[in-house]
């Protein structure tokens, strides 16, 4: 008897087995059915509350200008200058953005320059004073490496990152104000932090320029010396992104975007905002050597006629997932 119910026994362990076996099959197809749909209901409820919630601040945007922006005379989505181009381009998305008002455009006849920013939640924003004057060193520590300094710098007041040498915004003591963005680009970074931040690069403008023009070729000739391979995030150390800078003086304003050494610049004409994405196409004022021939070559731009900047640099699934949107604003007065 004992030998019967051992062979029992050891008869009816592979229908356990079995048994279990789809158990566990069920059990895992139906938690797995289960978190597909969770996720797919997430996802459109989402995509859908982002349409609804993007259309409705697009619609107040437009509203809040009209009614309380008095000073910037008029606002036309769809019209153009005389010269047939844009006015300005602006990104609406929540949280990183900057915005100019030029002084002919704003009810007080003052400049108005703003940016808010969405930078990692555990970092702290220091707001500091800088004073300028004669320097003593010949060199200069950033973020990551060291430049050769400047005989003389400029007084100024920064909103920086507590634990990075430059700045996401600042003022200096002859009125240039900048803010950056930052900007995702088809070009790759090799990531080891050979170059500069554009936080860096506000600084540097600020601290060396008297205008804004001054500060547009600044930032050019520092992207042409170093380059901009270097992360930009605070915990996150795999953070590299290009950048876009709204540059200001009491008279001036100028939108500098980039793709690692490429870039190109566009002069405000009454007011504008940039965000995390670029947005400059065709209409430049300024671009730098061999960025359409590079486009092109890459296979980015068909040829140099149909060249723009935007389309040939932007990287499409970066600028969507940062929910960056242009639309296009006029002025009815260009700046002289």
């Amino acid at each position: 008897s004992r030998g019967s119910a051992t062979s029992s026994t050891i008869l009816s362990r592979p229908n356990l087995s079995r048994k279990r076996s789809r158990l566990i099959e069920t059990w895992w197809l139906e938690s797995w059915s289960s978190w597909v749909e969770q996720v797919i209901n997430w996802r459109v409820t989402r995509l859908f509350v982002f349409r609804v919630t993007n259309v409705a601040r697009n619609h107040e945007a437009r509203f809040r200008y009209n009614r309380d922006w008095r000073g910037l005379r008029r606002i036309d989505l769809s019209a153009t200058s005389e010269t047939g181009r844009p006015r300005s381009l602006g990104c609406l998305k929540p949280l990183c953005d900057s915005f100019v008002a030029l002084p002919r455009h704003t009810a007080s006849g003052n400049l108005i320059f703003g940016k808010n920013s969405d930078r990692e939640p555990n970092e702290a924003q220091a707001i500091v004073r800088i004073p300028g004057g004669l320097t003593e060193v010949p060199s200069l520590r950033c973020t990551y490496i060291e430049i050769p300094q400047v005989a003389r710098t400029y007084e100024v007041i920064l909103s920086k990152p507590y634990q990075m040498w430059g700045a996401e915004m600042g003022v200096n003591e002859y009125g240039v104000v900048i803010g950056n963005e930052a900007v995702f680009t088809k070009i790759k970074f090799a990531k080891a932090n050979s170059g500069l931040t554009g936080m860096d690069m506000v600084r540097l403008a600020l601290e060396r320029c008297r205008t804004a023009k001054e500060a547009v070729q600044t930032i050019t000739g520092l992207l042409k010396a170093y380059g901009q391979d270097a992360c930009g995030g605070y915990q996150n150390k795999n953070f590299y992104y290009h950048n876009s800078f709204l540059i200001a003086d009491a008279h001036r304003s100028w939108v500098l975007e980039t793709a690692d050494r490429h870039w190109v610049a566009q002069r405000v004409e009454g007011f504008r905002s940039i965000s995390n994405g670029l947005t400059i196409e065709a209409d430049y004022d300024l671009i730098s050597p061999n960025a359409i021939e590079f486009a092109v070559l890459k296979g980015w731009a068909k040829s140099r006629n149909e060249f723009g900047f935007r389309q040939a640099y932007s990287d499409w699934l970066y600028t969507r997932a940062s929910h960056c949107r242009c639309l296009l604003y006029t002025s009815d007065a260009a700046d002289d």
